[in-house]
């Protein structure tokens, strides 16, 4: 969605103007970890999970690693 795409774009401008790709990179990868593994547990305890359908795969697309280093 274009609210969520506004929220990664600016997320990742603030990171990387403020502290630099590589803090930003490390903030990213972070993250992704952390919400892959928040998504598994959810799905094995059948949960049902209230993320907007494809956050994870917008957030990587807004991320460091695809955008590169933009600020």
């Amino acid at each position: 969605s274009a609210r969520l795409d506004y929220w990664f774009k600016s997320r990742q401008r603030y990171f990387v103007k403020n502290h630099g790709w590589v803090y930003a990179s490390l903030a990213d990868a972070a993250f992704i970890v952390s919400y892959a593994l928040r998504r598994i547990r959810r799905m094995i305890q059948r949960k049902s999970d209230p993320d907007p359908r494809y956050f994870l795969r917008e957030f990587v697309r807004c991320s460091v690693f695809v955008r590169g280093r933009t600020s």
